[in-house]
């Protein structure tokens, strides 16, 4: 049974969309521009929701191996598996900067509670009282 044309290229839209995400999201890494984190986890399942969907409609025995569509799908997978292998060590590469900054923060916490006047000491009164 022949598959129509339109799945074979939905699915390999689909693909490239998810390849040009997955590289816009690696620059925003390399660049430490975290700030819209959640929009990009929400833009992610979009985009495997709609791949599943696609891979769900596309029958790869429609293609054989040899065939011009076979080759540009296989190679877009093989570009969004290499780009996702870059994108999880660059996350992995700003975790470790990240958690090496709150080290930090929480050092000088610790030392600036050293600093303080009440440090070691009981807890103040609230109020003076002439009776006392």
């Amino acid at each position: 049974m022949a598959q129509p044309k339109n799945i074979q290229d939905e699915l390999a839209a689909a693909l490239r969309e998810f390849a040009a995400m997955q590289r816009e999201h690696a620059s925003l890494v390399a660049e430490g521009r975290l700030q819209t984190l959640a929009e990009w986890t929400g833009r992610r399942e979009r985009a495997f929701v709609r791949l599943q969907q696609c891979l769900e409609l596309f029958d790869p025995a429609s293609l054989d191996g040899k065939s011009e569509t076979a080759a540009q799908l296989m190679k877009i997978m093989a570009e969004i598996r290499d780009d996702e292998r870059v994108l999880i060590m660059q996350v992995r590469n700003q975790r470790g900067k990240i958690k090496e900054k709150l080290r930090t923060l929480r050092r000088g916490k610790t030392v600036l509670k050293g600093y303080s006047m009440n440090h070691g000491a009981g807890p103040k009164p609230r109020y003076l009282s002439s009776k006392a």
